[in-house]
């Protein structure tokens, strides 16, 4: 699965930056990038009852 930064925790967007922020490594970032080693998913899922 390919894994971008706008879908990690530590991603931030505000209106007054140019560029959204990676809370992680407090650098600039984009939504679209492909996420780092330090990817935390925005949510957990669990897994159902029955395996799936």
């Amino acid at each position: 699965m390919n894994f971008r930064c706008g879908q990690c925790r530590h991603f931030t967007r505000t209106r007054d930056n140019q560029k959204d922020l990676c809370g992680a490594w407090e650098q600039p970032t984009m939504a679209d990038r492909q996420a780092c080693p330090s990817f935390i998913p925005r949510k957990l899922t669990m897994p159902n009852k029955d395996g799936g």
